[in-house]
């Protein structure tokens, strides 16, 4: 089921939302997924929260079919978050990379409009070039007279970018897999309360 991606109808929005940093140092438990490494990386990966709203057990149908096929917590899709699948910027022009090799958490960029502040700023998701991993940014990103800066990111990067990588900070998304084997729709539950769940981002 990869590449598939978490939709919902509008009107059912999350009443709340967490999004958690985690370790690596417990690796994830996944069903029949022996040819997939634990996560051993630096760089730690995002755990997602919500909750729904109170609907009728008919209406979550779609969403239990949707997590059932993922088979536990084998199956990756593509989950977007509204609040912060955007910068917060203006900036409208390109990044990009700018050299090859940089296993680091700060990340030489250039192709950037020339001397401009917040070009990215503190607390942005990014992704680096067609990489899954999402990382956030720990300083404003500002370019010099060249057009060049520095990218500040909350951890090493999993994967060395390529030159000329595109940074992605717009229409970010998150490439999680379930937390849990066993996907249960408990109808009097989410009558009464809604329905908690939790994703945890699986990019390798």
């Amino acid at each position: 089921m990869a590449n598939d991606t978490f939709l919902w109808s509008a009107d059912m929005t999350e009443v709340s939302l967490s999004l958690r940093g985690l370790k690596t140092s417990v690796p994830r438990s996944l069903s029949g997924a022996s040819d997939r490494a634990p996560k051993n990386s630096g760089a730690g990966y995002w755990e997602i929260s919500f909750s729904t709203r109170k609907r009728h057990y008919n209406e979550y149908r779609e969403l239990f079919a949707f997590l059932i096929a993922q088979r536990g917590q084998y199956g990756e899709f593509d989950f977007v978050i509204n609040q912060f699948k955007n910068t917060r910027s203006s900036y409208g022009g390109n990044i990009l990379v700018n050299g090859a090799s940089q296993a680091t958490s700060e990340i030489a960029v250039d192709g950037m409009t020339v001397s401009t502040n917040q070009v990215l700023r503190m607390g942005d998701f990014v992704q680096l070039g067609n990489n899954k991993k999402v990382y956030m940014i720990v300083q404003d990103l500002k370019s010099d007279g060249a057009g060049e800066g520095i990218l500040y990111l909350h951890a090493p990067v999993v994967t060395a970018p390529n030159n000329n990588d595109a940074i992605v900070f717009r229409n970010v998304i998150f490439n999680v897999a379930n937390t849990e084997d066993d996907n249960t729709l408990d109808m009097d539950t989410v009558l009464r309360c809604g329905w908690d769940l939790t994703f945890a981002e699986a990019w390798n």
